[in-house]
């Protein structure tokens, strides 16, 4: 009896598979797509790697789809170590590794591009991966990944990995009807459980820390808590916010470390970070500070000291060896590389943490401290969602080597308790589509599909799946109703007279039938029959109003509407692409026409390389939240800054005219750094101020090098020009290294 490849993986485990994670196998060893829902930290990614492992004994080709580099580039490393370096290469736009390999990781918009291309890549790929589905659900990117479920071909098995999400049987009867079979996989238990503390700071008891449950039996808001809150309300308040160093200092005395301490800013992870160096709280021995610098100095080994002076290395490294780090956008890859490896290794104890290191980094703790349920979203301040409680809370907990984790919500006079335990208790929200057609998105269902497979495949989408489920169960609830409607009505009337007059004026007599009516001996039944009847009239108008306002068509009008913006600026004609509309086509950029015009008309046809790298971030840079950037002082940047303008109005009013929402304005907020940058400065010379963060700058530099390859590749006139700007642009910080 020979040994099947799930067999032969199973067998090399160190341990028995859950049985959520068998179930999940079984099905992809059958030949069908899964959906594993689960609660971050219990294994999803052991389904993924037995799905690949059984995809490689076929000889066929798996691709690992992530949503952001920096876990595509984790998972390269962690499958590099599973196999080797032949088996295993990586595509994430500006990497390129090993690209034939049997197995790929990549970034979810690679395989949405190469689908689009109908790259011969695809044509021995078996399996796709799609880790962090409920990134369908984001606003700027999740068109992404309904787009690769969507034209994906269908032989092609799908592993679609999420964290617990409210719908997920909806979620999988989508797949189900677009691709065929799927077996949804829900696991609801943690591997290691969490207990949700909270915690305030008592004034009226020499500033002492107080913690308790959040819940107390059947996970009923704990009275003790309330009733101890509801004392301390007065003129003065007695329970305050407790400051971090005293949290993590409690936490330390109780054993309760490594955690993560969720700090919504930047700054704030910064300054507690370095607060936590500073108050010798001795998180590490003399022989972990030694391993510290070690690991972190591998880290930054390709920058020069002239960068690492720029960038703080010093009081960086400073305050890695107190044991405590900061973790956010802002610092550069190489610095959150090192805080993820040491935080892994258990020398780094506390890590302060923007929301970005929820995204599927593997860095589990003991603990999670919630600094507050409120964060900035650009806008205003909004309270957490029950998903994000959730997401940040699942790094609780290690699996094999704690017994529970610990989320702490530190108590804040702001959010009154009611609300941190309906956050806390509720634990997922459902997954909402994001689809929306792009111009890009038209240009490439028009080049591949006649009039009506386009159609076919724009209702397709989750979202119209999703309205049109909500409106068979809406239109059956209304039929229902109205049933249960006549039924009360017939059970309303009475021989004697009128009911309804009686029932509507709440029993009011006032002589002739009324009286015959009011003397019946079942008048309280005939008035409880009336009161369902109203009661029922009212839900029907109700479900009337929500049928009216669902419209499953709205993604096929918008698509017309963006198909005509596109026929009138040359771009299409009838059912087919146009020089213009095919250079177009290649574009993946959230201003992608703005762009193509600018190509088309020569607004940068008159300047070298370092200039059009640094015009070419217009399209690529946006201000973070309410910032507003600043004029670029470059000289040669004023008049095509203007021309770029001036057309991005232009279409703007086209895109009104046609009901569209319009498209966002360039960004001039990065021209004078890239600028500098292309033309040779080093970090010195543009890091003059805290306008921009070394971080952001990286990011930045690696999406508009995204852009440029796409120029390169889809825009002859500028093939030479963009390849020169690629490689003035990526160097120093900014080239990528990934570790081996």
């Amino acid at each position: 009896m020979t040994t099947s490849a799930l067999e032969r993986f199973v067998s090399e485990l160190a341990f028995r598979p859950d049985p959520f994670q068998s179930k999940a196998l079984a099905a992809v060893e059958q030949g069908r797509s899964v959906v594993v829902t689960a609660p971050t930290g219990s294994g999803k990614t052991l389904v993924a790697d037995g799905a690949i492992a059984m995809t490689l004994a076929s000889g066929a080709r798996s691709f690992y789809t992530t949503p952001i580099k920096a876990l595509s580039n984790q998972k390269f490393s962690d499958l590099v170590a599973l196999y080797d370096t032949e088996t295993v290469g990586l595509l994430t736009g500006d990497n390129v590794i090993n690209g034939d390999a049997p197995i790929i990781v990549m970034t979810t918009e690679v395989l949405r591009n190469m689908i689009y291309e109908a790259s011969p890549a695809l044509d021995n790929l078996n399996l796709v991966i799609l880790d962090e589905v409920h990134y369908l659900a984001d606003r700027q990117r999740g068109s992404v990944w309904e787009e690769v479920i969507i034209h994906l071909p269908q032989r092609i098995q799908l592993v679609c990995l999420s964290a617990t999400v409210a719908n997920p049987e909806e979620f999988t009867d989508w797949i189900r009807e677009r691709r065929g079979e799927c077996e949804l996989v829900l696991e609801t238990d943690r591997p290691v459980p969490l207990t949700s503390v909270y915690m305030w700071q008592d004034r009226h008891r020499q500033e002492t820390l107080g913690q308790a449950p959040l819940f107390g039996r059947n996970r009923k808001p704990n009275v003790a808590i309330i009733n101890m809150l509801a004392s301390g309300r007065g003129k003065h308040r007695r329970f305050t916010t407790p400051r971090r160093v005293e949290v993590v200092r409690d936490l330390a005395d109780r054993g309760l470390l490594p955690c993560i301490y969720f700090v919504f800013s930047r700054k704030g992870c910064d300054q507690t970070a370095e607060n936590m160096a500073s108050a010798r709280l001795n998180l590490t021995s003399a022989a972990e500070r030694r391993e510290i610098r070690r690991v972190a100095q591998r880290h930054v080994a390709h920058l020069s000291r002239e960068d690492l002076t720029v960038l703080g290395y010093e009081r960086w490294i400073a305050t890695l060896q107190e044991g405590a780090a900061a973790h956010h956008a802002g610092l550069i890859p190489a610095f959150k590389e090192a805080v993820e490896e040491l935080f892994l290794a258990s020398l780094v104890k506390v890590v302060a943490a923007t929301e970005t290191l929820a995204l599927g980094i593997n860095m589990p703790a003991r603990t999670v401290v919630l600094d507050s349920l409120s964060k900035f979203d650009g806008e205003s301040h909004q309270l957490l969602k029950p998903s994000d409680y959730t997401q940040l809370t699942g790094r609780a907990g290690r699996r094999g080597i704690d017994q529970e984790g610990t989320a702490v919500v530190l108590h804040s006079s702001f959010v009154p308790f009611d609300r941190v335990t309906s956050i806390a208790a509720k634990g997922a929200n459902p997954l909402r589509s994001s689809f929306t057609p792009t111009y890009n998105m038209v240009l490439n269902l028009i080049a591949r599909y006649d009039r009506a497979e386009a159609h076919e495949l724009l209702v397709a989408s989750f979202g119209n799946f999703a309205v049109a489920h909500r409106s068979t169960k809406l239109a059956q609830n209304l039929a229902d109703r109205r049933k249960d409607h006549t039924m009360f009505r017939n059970a309303a009337a009475c021989e004697r007279g009128d009911v309804w007059k009686i029932a509507n004026s709440r029993r009011t007599t006032s002589g002739g039938e009324e009286e015959a009516v009011a003397s019946c001996p079942d008048l309280d039944t005939h008035l409880m029959w009336a009161e369902r009847a109203k009661r029922a009239a009212r839900d029907i108008r109700r479900l009337e109003r929500r049928i009216a306002r669902s419209r499953p068509n709205e993604l096929a009008e918008e698509f017309h509407d963006r198909r005509v913006v596109l026929d009138t600026m040359g771009y299409t004609k009838d059912w087919s692409l146009t020089e213009l509309g095919r250079s177009l086509r290649r574009l993946y950029s959230e201003l992608d026409l703005v762009l193509a015009e600018c190509l088309r008309t020569g607004v940068f046809a008159r300047h070298g390389a370092v200039q059009f790298g640094a015009l070419a971030s217009l399209f690529t840079y946006q201000a973070r939240g309410r910032d507003a950037s600043i004029a670029p002082e470059a000289s040669f940047a004023t008049d095509p800054i203007e021309a770029v303008q001036a057309l991005a109005i232009t279409i703007r009013d086209r895109e009104r005219e046609a009901s569209l929402l319009e498209s966002r304005p360039p960004d001039v907020g990065l021209v004078d750094s890239m600028h500098a940058w292309a033309s040779g400065h080093e970090l010195a010379d543009i890091f003059h101020s805290d306008d921009m963060r070394a971080g952001d700058f990286v990011r930045s530099s690696r999406q508009l090098l995204d852009l440029l390859r796409q120029i390169r590749d889809g825009y002859p006139a500028y093939r030479k020009v963009a390849s020169e700007a690629i490689g003035l642009i990526d160097r120093g910080i900014v080239e990528i290294v990934i570790p081996r």
